[in-house]
């Protein structure tokens, strides 16, 4: 009874944090259609869409070498054109109905490559902390280069995202060893995060390559948004603003509640924006730009998705 009710009590909070994101992002949206910040429908010239869409391809392909290299350590082969094609409808599902495309992923994998959920689950802890990490790291460079831009700001924000960046190492490297000093009824909800920890000690190849992706697709993801600033906006930015609003509008991205950040992820560019003092009608306009592309794209990719997929989805669904 006690499991039931943690589980809807979790469902609940999963669903107000997603329609809290989707509210946030709506309200952005409102404001900068009423401001009148940019002139939307220039975005979509070519010379801005195909940089863009380079750059996103790029990401998303490093994006499968994290999906699958972590699976090959539990003794499993997934193709990587699969695993290209799922990471389009794991998206598509997501932005729709919170965490449905990883409940895809599960029920694709357990039923193509026989983990199940448990195996699968067990790879997650692990990825989010070696993220965070990632992201940690790039950001704590980003705000020691940019210290002279964030003022009165530089102190906090440093503090935090090292903290942010430090537990996150601790955990990856021994993380296992740290959880045995927690008190006995707090190391029974993290068991499967204990075990999930263990699995991955000891492979420090696999965790560098993992690593080495992860920081590839944050410097694309930093290239898109640059590219969207330099050929959408007269705003005169330089490597150090560009490099602070990508490094900590990262951080949205890995709000496990809310698929894809959304809502917050515009909310961390606009409140860099007023730390360096730029324009934020237009950073929300640009953030807003990137997170239209992105829907759009994903759904048009969803189609051949499904049709490439069919047969393995049908199968699934049965």
């Amino acid at each position: 009874m006690k499991n039931n009710s943690t589980k809807n009590y979790s469902r609940v909070v999963l669903w107000l944090s997603w329609l809290l994101g989707l509210t946030l992002f709506g309200l952005i949206l409102m404001q900068v259609c009423k401001s009148g910040a940019l002139a939307f429908i220039f975005y979509f010239s070519p010379k801005i869409v195909i940089p863009w869409l380079i750059t996103t391809f790029l990401a998303r392909l490093l994006m499968v070498e994290v999906f699958v290299r972590p699976i090959q350590l539990l003794g499993v082969t997934m193709r990587r054109m699969s695993a290209f094609w799922l990471g389009w409808l794991r998206t598509f599902f997501n932005q729709m109905i919170p965490l449905s495309g990883i409940t895809l992923i599960a029920a694709y994998c357990k039923r193509h490559c026989g983990l199940a959920w448990g195996e699968l689950g067990a790879l997650s802890s692990p990825l989010y902390f070696l993220s965070l990490a990632a992201t940690g790291i790039f950001a704590t460079g980003s705000i020691i280069l940019g210290a002279d831009k964030l003022g009165n700001s530089f102190v906090p924000v440093a503090v935090l995202s090292v903290l942010i960046t430090s537990l996150s190492i601790a955990i990856i490297a021994k993380g296992s060893v740290v959880l045995v000093f927690l008190p006995a009824g707090v190391r029974r909800r993290l068991d499967t995060m204990e075990r999930s920890l263990r699995l991955f000690e000891g492979h420090g190849q696999l965790l560098s390559r993992l690593f080495v992706s992860y920081g590839g697709i944050l410097l694309l993801r930093c290239i898109r948004l640059w590219l969207l600033f330099f050929l959408g906006t007269n705003l005169n930015l330089g490597v150090q603003e560009i490099l602070l609003l990508a490094a900590i509008s990262e951080f949205g991205f890995l709000v496990p509640l809310i698929p894809g950040g959304i809502g917050v992820r515009e909310g961390a560019l606009i409140s860099v924006a007023w730390m360096l003092g730029l324009d934020m009608e237009i950073v929300a306009a640009v953030a807003l730009m990137d997170r239209l592309f992105s829907i759009v794209l994903v759904a048009i990719m969803a189609i051949p998705a499904y049709f490439v997929l069919r047969k393995e989805i049908v199968a699934v669904a049965e």
